[in-house]
Formats: structure tokens, C-alpha cells, sequence
């Protein structure tokens, strides 16, 4: 649904809402925000305003709720506005339905989404955004059931919608613009094996999407969730059948002698998703788990040589089983030092060697925080590492309740570059080892 689309849809929900009887709350915030790069030539990253309005009617079994959103960029001079969510709740004895643009949540993860896969993320700042910020709510269906042991949460979402990846700016995941790959030369169509290697040639990279799921409702997305509490664990089964937020390079085509068209397409998936987290001593372990039916990875193959057609290497997605899963502690020590740590493996079963993917891809997290001056001054370290690509992520940040309602913020992102990367990494923060960056917030709450 396109943007105007929503914002027209949420409008009508807010008139709706407003000519029932309701009590009606305003709350929201004004925040500025600016961020300078640290390294030369220490231009400015982000300059910008944005302020959210958040309306919540409530009446006799029913209740809505509108986040506004508004925005103004001064690098770029744009402004922008549309809501962030809109939706109505309808309360029943053992039910309720929630209809409209929403923000999911699934899983145990802090930062990294094995189960939190139904809204797909913002990251036109990379992942340097809140969490209430870098997820983009839909246009859905939501139906919780409450049962006497377990509970029962069914979602349908009428329209695909993918990643948002920064068009310009620091954070573009820019894509190889040439490669050089070996040619060969058949003498004929028939001729196989082919001659030997003619030599390198470096092609000119183009890219375009191939084909987009239509609005129709065999596209339509949906999704299940069994969970409760039980014999101390708080728990979730999740299923969600939809498409991948992120597209495959599907193939090369050769337009000229010296260059080449990859295509990107989305492919749909299929998710089983397991978590949990249980009070364990001290602290808090949690654990989750999501394994993919079948998930596109770009794999290298050949094409058929001819006199006019050399042959090179192309890109081909091809499906594999896909695992990836959480274990992680959290301790609360006193209220100055608490700590919460992850280890997160991905995995593809049954690897092929032509694929560009790693076979295992493992990172941690770590994550300090505290505060101070009856909780007035607080503090937030984050530190994310991949280890299979040795490449780090360091952010830091302080925060200060100035008076009743004004909060101050100061941070420092630091990025660490590793190995290269050849296809697209959600954390791929060697990619952006030139970012560096302090920023600063005011941030008034009302």
C-alpha cells in the first residue's frame, strides 16, 4: 500500500474513532537531533527535527490509537509526515482484534531479529535508530485468543512490504559498480568442455528488481503464534508465511560486451520460530531459535559458451534450509551496573561451496547499562561483534532527565571494518567503518 494510501487510512480510522463517545489522551515528544562524523572531513551526518503525536481514544469496548509522525531534514531540506501506527482495538470476553497499521514483535532477541521478522525494518541510519523508530508498521489483521493454558495470536498482513535501505547518504549499501571475472571462448555451441580462460575481464555492474509480489491475495502474508506462561517459562511457538524483506540477486544478463544486468527479486519463506526466557538463580536466561523451510542464497554458476556469447560467472539464488538461533543472559547487579549478553549462530544447511553466503555466520552482543543520581543520569554501552567477519560495532550513549518531561542525549557510534563482505549483511558494520560518529538529542516529552 503506498504511502499516501496509509496516511488516507489512517485518517479515516481517526475520524471513525472520534464521533464515537471516547476519552480521548495526547501524549508524544518534540526531538532534535544532530550527529557529526568523526573522521574527515567531519561533516554533518544527521540534522534534523522530528515530532511524534500519539492520540489514544478510548471507549466502551474499543480503543484507538494514532502515532503521528512529522519530520524535517535540513541536509537534505525534505519533510515528511505519516503515521507511524493507526489502529483500532475491539475488545471481546476471551479476544480481542486489533485492525490496522501496527508494529509486531516477536522473540527474545535484543537488536537481532531471529523471530522479530513480521515488520521489516528502517534503515535508511543503518540500525542506529530506537527500536520504536526502525520498525515499519503494517497494514494488518491481529487476532489474539485467550485459552485457558495457552494463548493464541493469528495475524494477516494484505500486502508485502520490504527492508527500506538508505537510497543517498553515509549509510547506502552501496553494490559493486564492476567485477572482474574470468572469460572464456567457445568455438561453437557445441564445443564443451569450453577452450581455456581468454583472460580477465572486468564488467560494469548495473542493477534493477525483477519481478515485485502484486497486490493480490495469494501475496498476502500470515502468521501464528502460540504462547503463555508456564512452570516458570514465559514462551512463544511462532509460524510466519511471507517474503523474505531483503531480495536475491536472481541472474546476470549481458547487455553489452562489458556489462551486466543483475536483477533483484524477493522470494517467499517460510518461518518456525521457538522462544523462551525462565528466572535462573540470579538472573534471567533466554533462548530462542528460528529455522527457515527455505531461504534464497546467492549461488555462482556458469553460463553455455559461444562465439557471440563468452562466458562468465552468474548469480544464481538458490534455496537452502536456514537456521539461526539465540542463547542469552541477563544480570541485575545493583542499579549502576546492569549486564545482558548473546551469542547469535546462523547457519545454512546443506552448504554448497558455490555459495557466496558463509556456511556459519556467529556474532555476540553485550550490552551495559545503569544509573545514577536517583536514576536522573543514566548510561547504555552496546557492543555487537561478527566474528565470522571480524567486524564490531561500539555504541555508547548517556542520558540526562534535565527537568520534568526533557531528556538529553549524547552518544558515540563507533564502527570497526573486517573482512569484506560479497552479498548484503543486515550488520554489516565494515561497511561503514568511515562513520564514525557523536551525536547528540534533546528530546521534550509531553
Amino acid at each position: 500500500m503506498s504511502r499516501s494510501v496509509s496516511r488516507l487510512f489512517g485518517l479515516i480510522l481517526l475520524f471513525g474513532v472520534t464521533i464515537l463517545h471516547a476519552d480521548i489522551r495526547l501524549g508524544g515528544y518534540l526531538r532534535p537531533y544532530t550527529a557529526v562524523n568523526l573522521n574527515s572531513p567531519n561533516n554533518y551526518m544527521i540534522m534534523e527535527e522530528k515530532a511524534r503525536l500519539k492520540t489514544t481514544l478510548s471507549g466502551f469496548d474499543a480503543r484507538g490509537v494514532f502515532v503521528l509522525d512529522a519530520r524535517h531534514d535540513h541536509l537534505t531540506g525534505r519533510s515528511n509526515w505519516d503515521f507511524n501506527e493507526a489502529y483500532v482495538d475491539l475488545f471481546f470476553d476471551k479476544a480481542d482484534v486489533r485492525i490496522g497499521k501496527q508494529q509486531v514483535v516477536w522473540g527474545k532477541a535484543d537488536g537481532i531479529p531471529i523471530n522479530d521478522i513480521v515488520c521489516p525494518w528502517d534503515l535508511q541510519d543503518f540500525i542506529l535508530q530506537d527500536f520504536d523508530d526502525i520498525r515499519i508498521g503494517l497494514n494488518m489483521i491481529k487476532t489474539n485468543v485467550y485459552l485457558p493454558i495457552v494463548n493464541l495470536e493469528a495475524l494477516w498482513i494484505p500486502q508485502f512490504q520490504p527492508m527500506q535501505l538508505a537510497q543517498t547518504g553515509p549509510w547506502v549499501f552501496q553494490l559493486p559498480t564492476t567485477a572482474t571475472m574470468p572469460v572464456y571462448m567457445g568455438l561453437d555451441t557445441t564445443t564443451m568442455p569450453p577452450q581455456p580462460i581468454v583472460g580477465m575481464q572486468t564488467f560494469k555492474m548495473g542493477y534493477a528488481y525483477g519481478e515485485y509480489p502484486g497486490n493480490n491475495l495469494g501475496n498476502s502474508e500470515f502468521g501464528f503464534r502460540l504462547y503463555g506462561f508456564n512452570w516458570g517459562f514465559d514462551w512463544a511457538l511462532n509460524y510466519l508465511n511471507g517474503w523474505d524483506d531483503t531480495p536475491a540477486l536472481e541472474q546476470q544478463k549481458l547487455v553489452t560486451t562489458d556489462s551486466l544486468l543483475n536483477l533483484q527479486t524477493y522470494y517467499r519463506t517460510q518461518m518456525l520460530g521457538l522462544n523462551f526466557s525462565r528466572p535462573v538463580l540470579s538472573g534471567v536466561l533466554r533462548a530462542e531459535g528460528g529455522y527457515y523451510l527455505g531461504k534464497r542464497f546467492n549461488q555462482v554458476s556458469e553460463r553455455t559458451p559461444s562465439l557471440t556469447n563468452p562466458m562468465v560467472l552468474e548469480l544464481v539464488p538458490i534455496e537452502k534450509p536456514y537456521l539461526q538461533y539465540m542463547v542469552g543472559w541477563d544480570q541485575n547487579w545493583r542499579t549502576w551496573l546492569n549486564l545482558s549478553g548473546q551469542y547469535i549462530e546462523q547457519r545454512i544447511l546443506d552448504y554448497e561451496e558455490t555459495l557466496q553466503n558463509e556456511e556459519v555466520n556467529r556474532m555476540i552482543s553485550l550490552l551495559l547499562r545503569g544509573s545514577f543520581m536517583n536514576e536522573t543520569l543514566s548510561y547504555q554501552v552496546l557492543a555487537l561483534a561478527n566474528l565470522a567477519y571480524e567486524d564490531a560495532l561500539v555504541r555508547s550513549m548517556v542520558t540526562y532527565d534535565f527537568a520534568d518531561g526533557l531528556r538529553l542525549i549524547l552518544g558515540l557510534d563507533v564502527l570497526k571494518s573486517g573482512k569484506t563482505s560479497t552479498s548484503f549483511r543486515q550488520f554489516d558494520f565494515g561497511r561503514f567503518d568511515q562513520n564514525d560518529n557523536v551525536y547528540l538529542k534533546a528530546q521534550y516529552s509531553f
